[in-house]
């Protein structure tokens, strides 16, 4: 078994100034399974899902005592993990299964499979419309997938090497990182089609989006250039060039909001082991 480091270290910066503290915490660690890589939260239940590529499972984690207390099966090479916390369901892209495994978080049972996609990696959830939005890197589409009868509804097209993906679900907006292209691929909820495209500097490889939904701001990781863009949401302007702080990146992975207006963290899964901690200032009306 190998073990999943909750915390590492804390490196915090303040992005509209000099960054400034360098905080170092003890890290945590769970037995989870091999290759642990992804990770999602239901914060109702305090439930903590990873998946596990090489022995093809999602640990399943009790946020109250931090132990894991289920491992469920899902298909081959499970990647990214998406939650809807209003249905308590969990969605898994397997990316060599060509599926996607959904379970019953109030069971932790695999309570169907979804097929029909092509080398599926990133998913995001909108709970307010019950849709799910799976990157399909095989064949450049994003699924649209019905969550109350687990059906495609339609597949989107979007630009070479769709991976992470990620939802407001207040604007019903679903945003797509597509790699090769080095591209954000902007997708309209409602009519599903693709109302905007943002392109990123020269140089860019853009594998994961966090987003900010206070702000309205993203933040693409670009692990090949060792940078995450801070993009306008709906512009996509590019407001920063994110590289570290007094720890330069080394391979930036995935980005998310620990504090939506305020901090947001960049996991560095190089040598580093790091999970760095950035304080901004949001934009002045």
């Amino acid at each position: 078994m190998n073990s999943m480091t909750i915390l590492a270290a804390i490196l915090t910066f303040v992005l509209c100034l000099a960054p400034e503290a360098l905080v170092g915490a003890s890290p945590k660690s769970i037995p989870v399974g091999n290759l642990p890589t992804f990770v999602a939260a239901n914060e109702n239940t305090n439930r903590v899902y990873v998946s596990n590529l090489t022995d093809n499972t999602i640990s399943v984690i009790d946020g109250a005592s931090d132990t894991v207390i289920a491992t469920v099966f899902v298909g081959f090479l499970p990647e990214v993990v998406g939650v809807n916390s209003t249905t308590n369901t969990i969605y898994v892209a397997n990316l060599l299964d060509n599926s996607v495994s959904v379970i019953d978080g109030a069971t932790n049972k695999v309570t169907a499979t979804i097929t029909g996609l092509s080398s599926p990696f990133g998913v995001a959830v909108n709970a307010l419309t019950n849709q799910i939005f799976v990157s399909n890197n095989g064949n450049n589409t994003v699924s649209v997938i019905d969550g109350t009868t687990n059906t495609i509804l339609t597949k989107v097209p979007v630009e070479n090497i769709p991976l992470g993906v990620r939802v407001n679900s207040a604007t019903n907006l679903v945003y797509v990182a597509n790699e090769l292209s080095a591209t954000v691929s902007v997708i309209d909820g409602k009519s599903d089609s693709v109302v905007n495209t943002f392109t990123l500097p020269q140089g860019a490889r853009p594998t994961y989006i966090g987003m900010d939904p206070i702000t309205n701001r993203l933040f693409v990781v670009s692990s090949f250039n060792t940078s995450v863009y801070v993009l306008d949401a709906s512009s996509g302007a590019l407001l920063q060039t994110i590289t570290g702080g007094k720890v330069p990146f080394k391979a930036p992975a995935v980005a998310t909001m620990f504090q939506p207006g305020k901090t947001f963290l960049v996991s560095d899964s190089s040598s580093l082991n790091a999970v760095m901690e950035f304080h901004y200032c949001p934009a002045r009306s």
